[in-house]
């Protein structure tokens, strides 16, 4: 099995020396820096724009279903990618991060703010599935752990502050215009940084 999908196995320390490991660390912490605060200030964004409240809830409940098949079938069409083409549907996921905001803030209409929900709802729900299975893919199984728990923990901090800046943006322009312009430009470096992202090669053993 591990040879049929030319699998490698990376230590922590020679993970850590690769561009691929860094490239994914950018993209991971875009996703949870833009996902941290849009979700937490998803309903006062909907109200703030003249949505009834009962709406508002409708419309976070249909992004959260979004979330479900796209983190569900994301992880099965991942498993039959080929690896040198997996670092494509995380473009993919971060591209729909770019059409949503670029579409609400270019249109402002009732139909851009669905766009926007489901395009969030669909990219949110396959990144994490997606990264993980990257990195498995990728570093192998051997340091698999410490790769993955090194990674959260930096960006972390990102899903924490996030909510903070979403709220200050709002406080100081009574809009979340500039936290969304931020997220668009995020995403659209995420989206370029994934892109170039290759699949290492075997590591050299001393």
């Amino acid at each position: 099995y591990a040879s049929s999908l030319k699998e490698t196995e990376y230590t922590f320390k020679q993970a850590l020396k690769t561009k691929t490991y860094w490239l994914l660390m950018v993209g991971f912490t875009v996703h949870n820096f833009i996902a941290g605060g849009f979700n937490v200030h998803v309903y006062p964004f909907l109200t703030d724009i003249g949505i009834a409240e009962a709406t508002a809830s409708g419309m976070m409940g249909m992004m959260v279903f979004f979330m479900i098949p796209s983190r569900f079938f994301g992880g099965i069409i991942a498993d039959r990618v080929p690896k040198r083409y997996l670092q494509l549907m995380l473009v993919g996921a971060f591209t729909l991060q770019v059409i949503g905001i670029s579409t609400f803030l270019y249109s402002r209409s009732m139909i851009s703010v669905y766009v926007l929900l489901a395009c969030h709802g669909f990219s949110s729900g396959a990144v994490t599935p997606i990264i993980i299975l990257v990195l498995g893919r990728y570093f192998g199984r051997k340091a698999f752990g410490s790769i993955l728990g090194t990674m959260i923990a930096f960006l972390a901090p990102m899903g924490l502050l996030s909510p903070v800046y979403y709220g200050w943006v709002f406080d100081t322009f009574l809009n979340y215009d500039g936290a969304f312009i931020t997220a668009l430009v995020l995403a659209v470096i995420a989206s370029a940084a994934t892109f170039f992202i290759q699949a290492p090669k075997q590591p050299a053993y001393d």
